[in-house]
């Protein structure tokens, strides 16, 4: 699939597992049909923070991800779901797809998710808060 290494689970793996499972979490309290996500922790490469399988339901997130702020790191577990979950690819005017990293509040990087929700779920099977989408700026 790619060339990172999965780090070996422990309890110190686990606990930065946890904080990726979370923002996970809050994103399915925002579509519940959001499916179940395969994550696994990598070790630091220099040039990749996170990956995801197209489609698959899989993400990668190495260290380094984990331990960046709530702001990086939601936007990174975000765009990583944008991927897995709609097969959506980089978009270079969307700050929260573009293939370079920049932190995003919480609520721009719900409302991006939101939206790539909105466009990708097929009608019948949306299931997803009622909030304010607004349009991409």
């Amino acid at each position: 699939m790619n060339n990172l290494t999965h780090k070996t689970m422990s309890p110190e793996v686990y606990q930065l597992r946890r904080r990726v499972i979370a923002l996970i979490y809050e994103a399915q309290k925002l579509i519940p049909s959001l499916p179940r996500i395969m994550v696994r922790i990598t070790e630091n490469d220099p040039k990749i923070l996170a990956l995801a399988t197209y489609n698959k339901n899989y993400i990668e997130i190495s260290e380094r991800a984990i331990t960046c702020s709530d702001l990086d790191l939601r936007t990174i577990v975000y765009h990583e779901l944008v991927h897995t979950v709609f097969g959506i690819g980089h978009i270079e005017q969307c700050p929260l797809m573009r293939p370079v990293h920049q932190p995003l509040s919480k609520e721009e990087a719900q409302r991006l998710f939101l939206y790539y929700a909105q466009k990708s779920i097929p009608q019948k099977k949306r299931i997803i808060r009622s909030v304010s989408l607004g349009s991409i700026r």
